[in-house]
C-alpha cells in the first residue's frame, strides 16, 4: 500500500532513490527504487507508474511533405482517447524571446506519432522529432509545455500560435 506522501519528483525532499544504498546493502535489489522518508516504505521505481495519474504528452515533428513544416500534436487528457489534436506550424528559430507563427488546425492524428520518426505511409514524406514532453492545459487556448526544447506557454489565437518560454 502506498502512503499519501508526495514522491513523484526527483528533486523532492520527501524521497530519495536508493541506488547508492543498493551498492552497499545486499538486502536491497539493484533495481532503482524509491524510499519515502515519511513512512520509510521502499517502492520499486517501475511500480510508481501504475499509480501515477495520466499526464498528457506532446510532440513536435518536422514533416517534409508537401513542404517543410512542424506538426504539433497534443495528446488528449483522457488516456483512452486514441487521437492527437494536430496543428501545422511554420518552422521557427528557437529564440529566448519565443515566437509567433501561423498555425493551421489539421485533422487529428493517430497516437502512435507520439513515439514515431521515419517515413510516412503513402509517400507523404518523413517526420523527425524536434521535441517531445508533457503538457498541462491552462485554459481553452493555452498550454504549458514541458519538453527538452519547448518549456513555456503555448497559446492559440485564431489562425496563429504564440510560444513564450518560461523564465
Amino acid at each position: 500500500m502506498l502512503c499519501n506522501a508526495s514522491f513523484w519528483r526527483k528533486d523532492s525532499k520527501l524521497f530519495s532513490i536508493s541506488e547508492n544504498h543498493a551498492r552497499h546493502c545486499p538486502v536491497i535489489s539493484p533495481l532503482p527504487s524509491i524510499v519515502c522518508s515519511v513512512c520509510i516504505l521502499q517502492i520499486p521505481f517501475t511500480a510508481l507508474f501504475r499509480f501515477r495519474p495520466h499526464v498528457p504528452r506532446f510532440v513536435v515533428l518536422e514533416h517534409d511533405y508537401p513542404d517543410v513544416h512542424w506538426d504539433l500534436m497534443l495528446e488528449s487528457v483522457a488516456e483512452s482517447d486514441e487521437a492527437l489534436a494536430t496543428w501545422s506550424l511554420a518552422p521557427q528559430p528557437l529564440s529566448p524571446g519565443g515566437f509567433r507563427c501561423p498555425a493551421k488546425r489539421l485533422p487529428d492524428h493517430r497516437k502512435r506519432y507520439l513515439d514515431y520518426e521515419g517515413e510516412v505511409a503513402n509517400g507523404r514524406g518523413s517526420v523527425c522529432r524536434v521535441d517531445a514532453g508533457t503538457f498541462g492545459q491552462l485554459d481553452e487556448r493555452r498550454f504549458l509545455l514541458h519538453g527538452s526544447v519547448f518549456v513555456g506557454t503555448l497559446e492559440f489565437q485564431a489562425d496563429f500560435c504564440r510560444f513564450q518560454p518560461s523564465e
